[in-house]
C-alpha cells in the first residue's frame, strides 16, 4: 500500500521497519538513513488512514 498508494520509496520502507541487515555493522550506520523521508511516510500514511476512516 505504500508504494501502491503512496509512491513510498522501498528502501525508505525497509529503514522504518528496521529489519536486519545481514553485516553485523550494517545497522548501526543506517540509523538515521532517510531520515527526513522516514517521518514523511508516517505523516503521510496517517494521512492515508484518516482519510479510509473517513470514507473517501
Amino acid at each position: 500500500m505504500l508504494v501502491d498508494e503512496l509512491n513510498i520509496d522501498w528502501q525508505v520502507i525497509e529503514a522504518n521497519l528496521a529489519h536486519a541487515k545481514k553485516d553485523a555493522n550494517g545497522t548501526s550506520y543506517n540509523r538515521t538513513k532517510y531520515i527526513a523521508q522516514r517521518f514523511d511516510m508516517i505523516q503521510q500514511w496517517a494521512d492515508y488512514l484518516d482519510k479510509l476512516a473517513k470514507g473517501r
